[in-house]
């Protein structure tokens, strides 16, 4: 068919179309829009207040994405960035938009099969490097072999044998590897792979043959020489310039070397087997601590990110070693954007260039990826977003948490918390304001009295009686404290301590985390320490209703011969029962206030190859929870909301059936992601439901959840 006949084709038929619709009547027949769908509401998740916690997998545009520990980092010709995403065992993709997608592998799931996209399983992925053709190859760690993606997401081995550590040379199918790190192509297309525990730099060839450029197998140390004769102790990502030498930093001996195409190795940077931190006109007499990583500035220069000084340094084309950017913030480094010293990095690991003098930084603790200037060392937080705690009352986002724990709704619709790691008991409103209730930020005590006087050590549970009377589970001081609805707080049971205790008479409890108020005004406490449950009378007597002192294990009976597992929160229901989250347990556990009776409502101790199986959805003992931390009864619908902290979810249980259903979160995924339900949660420790919507404390901030119509 010629082009004209296929330029005419699409013409006649409109031609014909035309006349049919004229034959018709169509032309006098007034066409109705099509009326678009009904959208569907599913609910939404909304911000609060505070922070929210980096830690996790979510994807979307830059500042909504979340990663588990980044290392490896790569770029293709096209302008997008690839990052091994460590802990969540995928390979991320960002745009050049700044739009992050998983490319390979499901998050949370490791193993070593080839697949396209979500199919394929990586087992701790470290240094990636991109090939002319686009396609990602994979240093994957843990399983000892070398993957490949192609642009299409398709994964396959591309050498190594999985789960083998060894050191044999030879074709593809022949080779083994012992924790491949870093890669990276030279311009002839061989690839160059650290082979971490082996202590070698290895070789594949475009023609697909494994050699061994440098170092001896399993024989570590610090020694400059050719091939077999060289040493390295800790060999990390690696890069190659112009004139195809490699470049590695050699992390165990604090030092960058140098590796000719032949094989010959010397110390470019760094005082060879000593640590420190130290600048200086001399690159051989600088100090670094071990550096992870290599990369090349438009000027030539090297740029070592400089691991455990959390900086990143500059070796200038004179010898001079600079600090571009950042600044030791003690043992886990910190957060900050900045320009030079102002900035702070925690673990820096892979770095990568571009040409438009930019430098992009895998901030390994901080779950980020930064970008540095290198002209001038301003540092900004490019991917990802950063956890940021504090003590800082004010308006939403203003607002800074430690570590909130349980919440409760007061009698005037506001909330309280537990900011368990600041020491106080904060105040939100509905609207996201918040203010300090009770407790001295960041000074520990037991000290009574109002506001401004009175002190906490490590608060965790909450509850509140008809009065408006607050109860806390003050967790450091082993005691009950109570605080009055004028903001008086007084010492309801036990006595403060350093080392807690397990009797009824006198009361003495063991890091009790859990409270609740019954009608007839008892305080149930689960005083997790000792894997009980008590009561505590209005009269203050102190009775252990169900568990054995200090006694743990999975057991249904009455009394003392029932058996808890660090039981976190209690809860009452409509009928007067006590609701339990045994987290060690993985259960929900029931107690008859009457008898001590105790059954399980929902949830099995259950294991899998040692590990705790994950959570699932389910009836009764066929659910699976992930460390319940605290619970919520909304009477009315006959459901407890369990906060289950490490399967990233609010779960929603029914009273009378035990079915177990997830209704904010997706199970086992970590990362806050506001918007439409289920959303995403980072370890919530507290939830509460007030007027028909779930108010919930992350890590480091709290988030609020919009049910759809036909509700939670």
């Amino acid at each position: 068919m010629s082009p004209f006949q296929r330029t005419l084709l699409p013409r006649a038929a409109m031609f014909c179309g035309l006349v049919l619709m004229l034959a018709c009547g169509g032309g006098d027949t007034q066409q109705t829009a099509p009326v678009p769908p009904t959208p569907v509401d599913h609910g939404k998740l909304d911000f609060l207040a505070g922070n929210l916690d980096g830690w996790g997998y979510v994807d979307g545009t830059q500042a909504q994405a979340r990663f588990a520990k980044p290392m490896g980092i790569a770029r293709d010709g096209q302008g997008n960035f690839y990052i091994a995403d460590t802990y969540n065992h995928t390979i991320r993709k960002v745009t050049a938009a700044g739009q992050v997608t998983t490319l390979a592998g499901s998050p949370g799931q490791r193993g070593s099969t080839d697949g396209t996209g979500a199919a394929a399983r990586f087992n701790t992925p470290k240094g990636l490097a991109v090939d002319a053709s686009g396609n990602v190859f994979v240093a994957d760690y843990a399983n000892q072999l070398i993957r490949k993606i192609t642009p299409a997401g398709v994964v396959t081995t591309y050498t190594g044998q999985v789960g083998v550590m060894g050191s044999t040379n030879g074709t593809l199918a022949q080779a083994q590897f012992a924790s491949p790190f870093g890669l990276a192509f030279d311009s002839t297309g061989n690839l160059f792979v650290s082979d971490l525990d082996n202590g070698t730099i290895r070789k594949i060839t475009s023609a697909g043959q494994v050699s061994t450029l440098a170092g001896t197998p399993l024989q570590f140390g610090a020694a400059d020489g050719q091939g077999a004769a060289a040493m390295f102790s800790g060999v990390y990502f690696l890069t190659v310039d112009a004139q195809n030498n490699i470049y590695v930093a050699d992390g165990g001996n604090h030092a960058i070397r140098k590796i000719t195409q032949d094989g010959t190795v010397t110390t470019f940077a760094g005082t060879l087997g000593s640590s420190g931190y130290l600048d200086s006109s001399d690159k051989l007499t600088a100090l670094f601590n071990e550096p992870y990583s290599v990369a090349f500035d438009t000027s030539g220069a090297v740029l070592v990110g400089d691991t455990y000084n959390h900086r990143i340094r500059k070796i200038h084309t004179t010898g001079e070693v600079t600090t571009l950017s950042g600044s030791a913030a003690g043992f886990l480094g910190g957060y900050a954007d900045g320009a030079g010293a102002t900035a702070k990095f925690s673990y820096p690991s892979g770095i990568l260039t571009d040409l438009a003098g930019g430098l992009y930084v895998t901030d390994q603790w901080n779950n980020a990826v930064r970008k540095v200037v290198v002209s001038t060392g301003a540092t900004s937080t490019w991917a990802g977003a950063v956890a940021q705690s504090g003590t800082a009352d004010g308006l939403g986002a203003a607002a800074r948490f430690g570590s909130p724990y349980t919440m409760i709704a007061t009698g005037t619709g506001d909330l309280l918390v537990a900011d368990m790691a600041y020491h106080t008991i904060r105040k939100i409103t509905t609207t996201g304001d918040v203010t300090t209730y009770a407790g001295m930020p960041a000074q520990p005590g037991s000290a009574n009295g109002s506001l401004g006087t009175n002190t906490f050590k490590n608060p965790y549970g909450l509850t509140m009686d008809a009065a408006g009377n607050a109860f806390v589970a003050d967790w450091g001081n082993h005691i009950i404290r109570k605080i009055s609805p004028v903001g008086l707080a007084s010492t309801y049971s036990g006595t403060a301590s350093t080392t807690g205790g397990t009797t009824d008479a006198p009361p003495a409890y063991n890091f009790p985390r859990g409270v609740a108020v019954d009608a007839a005004g008892n305080v149930w406490v689960a005083d997790t320490g000792s894997h009980t449950i008590r009561r505590i009378e209005p009269n203050g007597t102190v009775t252990t209703v169900a568990g054995s002192p200090g006694v743990s294990g999975f057991v249904n009976g009455t009394g003392a011969a029932a058996r808890f597992a660090t039981p976190n929160d209690v809860a009452v229901d409509g009928s007067g029962r006590i609701l339990v989250a045994d987290a060690g347990n993985t259960a929900i556990r029931v107690v008859d206030p009457g008898t001590g009776a105790v059954t399980t409502l929902a949830g099995d101790k259950e294991t899998i190859n040692g590990s705790p199986a994950p959570a699932k959805d389910g009836l009764g003992a066929a659910a699976r929870f992930s460390y319940p931390r605290a619970l919520c009864i909304d009477k009315a619908a006959g459901v407890v909301y369990v906060a289950d902290q490490d399967a990233h979810a609010i779960r929603r249980v029914n009273l009378s059936t035990g079915d177990v259903k997830t209704v904010v979160g997706t199970l086992n995924l970590s990362g806050v992601k506001l918007g439409e339900l289920p959303g995403g949660l980072y370890f919530p420790r507290g939830v509460v439901f007030l007027n028909g919507k779930l108010y919930l404390s992350t890590a480091k901030g709290l988030v609020v959840a919009t049910p759809p119509p036909a509700g939670f």
